[in-house]
């Protein structure tokens, strides 16, 4: 155990406390707040809880998704390639290397994305007010399915913060994901390119594939499958992410042991 939490340790330290995790942040919520520059440069009536809503509402862009990887994705990649592996590989045991690769890869991933939409919230929040108390919005909340039904029930504070862990959550999915890539093609360009990969072949396999609604990773995301009550619809969207997280992180195991067999 001691073993581990020090390759942990230092995993998160090569990943998220640097300085491109840093500009990953910054950069993502930047990104954020551009779609709403010309709102704030013309004093345009904005309200942070509208923008965060609409930017919500839909899945992250495929900027986001390469700059939550940025920092996190290319740890195998760079291990291989400046042969540190031989080293790190034998002195932490091949078990405690793959966990301890693919927890720091999902955390920094999740925390990169949480972070950069705190920081759109901060930002947008300095010159608009949060919410308009004299907006009507009572047939937009009837019609919310899933965990934004929190956001009807006047639980601002869970609706905002089930959107932020489920989007970290999908943000750290495609982070492992790119990194079990770099297991089979250990090239940092075809890693970096592998988040936006994945999102294009992501949300067009069902015009090819039939997907159900309780796996169809769209609706999950975005407002998560509808379960009757916002809580279970939260529990089921952060279920689904770990356990798919956790398939892949599996699958990196099995090709960091295969690759490093192989020489």
């Amino acid at each position: 155990m001691r073993v581990f939490t020090r390759t942990l340790a230092g995993d998160l330290r090569r990943t998220l406390l640097t300085a491109t995790a840093v500009a990953a942040i910054v950069a993502s919520a930047l990104a954020y707040v551009s779609n709403y520059i010309e709102d704030l440069l013309q004093d345009y009536p904005l309200y942070v809880l509208n923008a965060f809503a609409s930017v919500s509402s839909g899945t992250m862009s495929q900027l986001t998704l390469l700059l939550c990887a940025l920092p996190c994705a290319t740890i195998f990649c760079t291990d291989w390639n400046t042969q540190f592996i031989k080293f790190s590989y034998v002195r932490s045991k091949p078990y405690n290397y793959s966990l301890s690769k693919v927890l720091a890869c999902a955390v920094t991933a999740a925390l990169v994305v949480a972070a950069s939409q705190l920081l759109f919230v901060g930002l947008l929040s300095l010159k608009s007010p949060f919410v308009n108390a004299a907006e009507d919005l009572s047939g937009y909340l009837a019609d919310l399915r899933g965990f934004d039904v929190f956001w009807r029930q006047d639980n601002i504070f869970l609706y905002m913060a089930s959107h932020i862990l489920v989007k970290a959550l999908w943000g750290a999915f495609y982070a492992v994901c790119a990194l079990w890539a770099s297991t089979k093609i250990p090239n940092l360009f075809v890693v970096l390119a592998m988040p936006i990969l994945l999102h294009y072949l992501v949300f067009n396999a069902h015009y090819y594939v039939p997907i159900p609604q309780w796996a169809d990773p769209e609706l999950v995301v975005v407002s998560g499958v509808d379960l009757g009550s916002p809580g279970l619809s939260l529990l089921y969207a952060v279920l689904y992410f770990c356990v798919l997280i956790g398939l892949v992180g599996f699958f990196f195991s099995r090709g960091v042991n295969r690759r490093v067999a192989r020489g």
